[in-house]
């Protein structure tokens, strides 16, 4: 069995960050608690939200609704997004 790759440091402005491939990445998140996951996983939409004002735009929108008949229910979400 091989040995992981040790993380190297890299200085960059400041801050010191360590580097790992993605699938040294992937393989972490993997074994993370399900919580864990789901958490990141939402960390991450908020970022890709973030850099798409579109997307930004149309989620303030929709939390604005006050208007039920536009509202999905929960099922509905989930159907929405089970691609």
């Amino acid at each position: 069995m091989s040995q992981p790759r040790a993380a190297t440091c890299v200085a960059e402005a400041s801050c010191y960050r360590l580097t790992m491939s993605v699938q040294e990445i992937k393989a972490g998140l993997a074994e993370l608690p399900q919580e864990q996951q789901d958490h990141l996983a939402a960390y991450l939409v908020h970022l890709r939200h973030q850099r798409d004002a579109a997307a930004r735009r149309e989620i303030s929108e929709a939390i604005a609704d006050k208007n039920p008949d536009h509202w999905l229910a929960v099922s509905e979400l989930r159907e929405k997004w089970k691609d």
